[in-house]
């Protein structure tokens, strides 16, 4: 999805306070993310959009950790491909795209955590960066 130029590229920017499904016209976007409750933000299917492409950013209004939990979900019967990479050292989180349909967000997940996600045709690779390494998962089960 084309962007509009304004001197340089101009991302369009969203806050997300709530659980939320998002759709083709949501590619190219930038979301800030600090639910008000547990919260889920369901993508769109990666085999119907391919090149659909997102960008998530956790943002606690105080700049420290997460109040609520939040799951990024895939397509019903999709799943991720990727790896979140932690500064603390510990290992990474890898999706091997045969089980893991949720990229599960903590309470420990801080400010700035960012997850880029895109659709090559068959289903949505991650790629994020996360503080600890128990922040921000991929799992088969979504956090309650």
């Amino acid at each position: 999805m084309a962007r509009a130029y304004l001197g340089g590229s101009n991302a369009h920017v969203e806050k997300i306070t709530a659980s939320k499904t998002l759709y083709a016209k949501d590619s190219g976007k930038v979301f800030f993310l600090n639910p008000a409750a547990l919260s889920t933000i369901t993508l769109p299917s990666a085999v119907t959009y391919p090149g659909w492409e997102v960008t998530i950013i956790v943002h606690e209004d105080d700049g420290g950790t997460m109040d609520y939990k939040c799951n990024i979900s895939c397509y019903s019967g999709e799943f991720f491909n990727g790896i979140l990479v932690p500064s603390d050292g510990g290992g990474p989180s890898i999706a091997n795209g045969t089980d893991q349909d949720n990229v599960n967000i903590t309470t420990s997940a801080t400010s700035g955590e960012t997850f880029q996600i895109v659709s090559d045709g068959a289903r949505m690779h991650v790629r994020g960066h996360i503080v600890d390494a128990t922040d921000s998962l991929f799992a088969s089960t979504p956090l309650s």
